[in-house]
């Protein structure tokens, strides 16, 4: 499933977040956002998402619009896994991705029965087997941070939004989830603070500065020491390895 944002314009508290962001994620694509804070990655995605209501531009999916897709059917399509991304109350890990199966239409849908092994299994998928019982409260952030996507992966869209996926977790975890996303053949949308973590997973990138566009392309073609300077205000240097895997390799500030 193909998704594109076009001419997408945000305004919040009085500041303009996006200014007219173009951005397509084609078929089963892993398409990762980069830039610093502030430039608008999470209200890209939240656009994305029926979120938040841009003030100009529109979303397609598959070419059509999501002014025209039913919520409910739009929840069928779209797993979202946010940041900081909690709960209210103390549920238990089942219980919390068991809230996955209801966004696809309600718990006393026709083939709710069927909940109880994807649940299983989407806890499964992100390392956490065995761990339907405990309170979500108790885990760590990284913990938390997988099942959390394990509420997206239960909800089987083709399509997945994830901001910061791996901002709460060690070097293993976050390429052991990264691995598992990839695996999925899914249309992904990620924001990525992590430019090698962008360089290993990523079909294509955007960079973002200021709620614009300014780089697009694959990942040799954005990670350039030129876009990396002039995104991020640092001097890095952009290798591969024998392998032909990018890394970015950055100096320090005091060093300039």
């Amino acid at each position: 499933m193909k998704i594109t944002a076009q001419d997408l314009r945000v305004q919040l508290g009085g500041r303009e977040i996006l200014r007219g962001l173009d951005i397509t994620a084609e078929d089963g694509q892993f398409v990762g956002i980069i830039g610093p804070n502030g430039s608008g990655k999470s209200a890209l995605l939240r656009c994305i998402g029926q979120i938040l209501t841009p003030a100009a531009g529109a979303v397609y999916l598959d070419g059509r619009p999501a002014a025209d897709w039913p919520p409910r059917e739009w929840a069928r399509k779209l797993g979202v896994v946010a940041r900081n991304d909690g709960c209210s109350f103390d549920f238990t890990v089942g219980e919390v991705v068991s809230m996955g199966r209801g966004l696809r239409g309600g718990f006393l849908r026709k083939d709710a029965g069927e909940d109880g092994p994807i649940v299983r299994e989407a806890i499964a998928a992100v390392g956490m087997a065995g761990c339907e019982e405990r309170r979500f409260s108790t885990l760590s952030g990284g913990e938390q941070q997988r099942i959390i996507l394990a509420r997206a992966l239960a909800q089987q869209t083709p399509c997945l939004l994830l901001d910061e996926p791996t901002g709460r977790l060690d070097v293993r975890r976050q390429m052991e989830l990264m691995d598992l996303v990839k695996g999925l053949g899914k249309t992904v949308l990620a924001a990525i603070q992590d430019l090698n973590i962008a360089a290993m997973y990523c079909d294509r990138l955007y960079a973002v500065k200021d709620g614009r566009v300014v780089a697009e392309g694959t990942p040799r073609e954005v990670l350039t020491e030129e876009v990396i300077r002039a995104v991020y205000q640092v001097d890095a240097q952009a290798l591969a390895d024998r392998d032909g895997v990018l890394h970015i390799l950055f100096r320090p500030l005091g060093r300039r």
